[in-house]
């Protein structure tokens, strides 16, 4: 008798068992995907992801990262670590730096007539201002950033540091207190040199830093400024930004890309980090390495508007 109590007892259990296992089956192949998979820790929402990895595709530019300002990781990004020459992105840490050394805006400094034969020298880039030509600093930042100009960077340079080499000492150091790790400079100009370098990563780290500077957001976000009349242009200059001038002349209004900084060398291609506006979200797109084939190339520009449309 207890043999067959002991054996009505154990068929019980294993019916149990068996009824709870049809169950929790049934359950799970009822739930949604993302759920199940966040059960699993793994949790994977494929139209979104497709949709993530949709934005940065067909690019012009070799390297490329999209970051939500303020967030720490990248939404996507193109081969975002690996090495590549800044061309005049170069400036944004001459600009920041600047700015942060800088105890007055609105002394005069005068444009030392070495740096004007080295620029000449170099076929770089100018803002405009001429050797010997007395002008405020202000006036020099706004002439770094909107009209990429050489002589601005290496007059600032001066100014604050003495020379452009200890001036690009305190911009390897802001790299190193950013943890920059593939960034290194050697000239706050931006020129070709196999020893500067940095990344699209990197890139985004800065321009998401100095956002939260309002005098650098103030400037990276102008698009024209008329500068203070000197000695040598009593009635200032009238500078526009080289991204206005590519957008004007590719009729797109600046209303989703609020600003940035261009660069171009034949080593580095066209380059471009923009602060973009989408439905109240900004974002900062760097993208580097899209093909200098002559003048008229905007391939930076183009991937950065291609990428507004996307968003």
């Amino acid at each position: 008798m207890r043999r067959k109590r002991k054996k009505h007892r154990l068929l019980v259990v294993i019916s149990f068992l068996f009824c709870s296992a049809l169950v929790t089956s049934l359950v799970f192949q009822q739930l949604p995907q993302k759920i199940t998979n966040a059960i699993t820790n793994h949790e994977f929402d494929g139209d979104k992801q497709t949709q993530r990895l949709e934005l940065l595709n067909g690019l012009q530019s070799s390297n490329a990262t999209l970051v939500k300002l303020h967030e720490n990781a990248p939404m996507e990004t193109k081969d975002g670590d690996r090495r590549v020459y800044p061309a005049s992105l170069t400036k944004i840490m001459t600009l920041l730096v600047a700015l942060e050394e800088i105890v007055d805006f609105h002394e005069t400094v005068r444009v030392p007539p070495y740096i004007m034969e080295y620029i000449e020298k170099m076929n770089a880039s100018m803002a405009g201002f001429q050797a010997d030509e007395e002008v405020v600093v202000l006036d020099l930042l706004y002439g770094l950033q909107l009209a990429s100009g050489a002589e601005c960077a290496l007059a600032i340079g001066d100014y604050l540091a003495g020379s452009e080499e200890n001036f690009v000492a305190k911009m390897n150091a802001k790299a190193k207190q950013l943890q920059l790790h593939n960034t290194h400079y050697t000239n706050c100009t931006g020129l070709d040199d196999p020893d500067q370098y940095t990344s699209a990563n990197d890139v985004a780290t800065l321009v998401q830093y100095a956002l939260k500077n309002q005098d650098f957001r103030f400037i990276f976000t102008s698009y024209m400024y008329q500068t203070s009349p000197t000695n040598m242009h009593p009635e200032g200059m009238l500078i526009s930004s080289t991204l206005s001038k590519k957008l004007q002349d590719m009729q797109i209004g600046n209303e989703k890309i609020l600003g940035g900084k261009t660069g171009t060398t034949d080593r580095a291609g066209l380059c471009l980090a923009s602060l973009l506006r989408i439905d109240e979200q900004e974002y900062v797109l760097v993208t580097l390495g899209a093909p200098y084939t002559d003048a008229d190339a905007n391939g930076n520009v183009e991937d950065a508007i291609s990428i507004v449309e996307r968003l």
